[in-house]
């Protein structure tokens, strides 16, 4: 059962117990949003809430792992907002 969410900017996929998340920016060095901020979280709330799984796999498309903080992103968000 897969029921993880899977969004553009996020890839999941559940084979043999495992659950394989892959960030999905590879244009820009799989640079974390707020949007893939988002989807991180969601998918891990939901991934350790389930008894199938045994393990997580973080990884990134393209190559890249990730480039860390996406900081067009960051530069263009509200005064005080907190993006991570």
């Amino acid at each position: 059962m897969n029921d993880t969410t899977t969004t553009p900017t996020l890839l999941s996929n559940v084979s043999e117990r495992v659950l394989t998340l892959t960030i999905n920016r590879p244009a820009q060095k799989n640079a974390l949003d707020s949007a893939t901020y988002a989807a991180l979280t969601a998918a891990l709330a939901q991934a350790t809430a389930r008894e199938d799984l045994n393990a997580i796999v973080l990884t990134g498309a393209g190559g890249y792992f990730t480039a860390g903080n996406d900081v067009r992103d960051f530069v263009n968000a509200p005064e005080g907002a907190s993006r991570a």
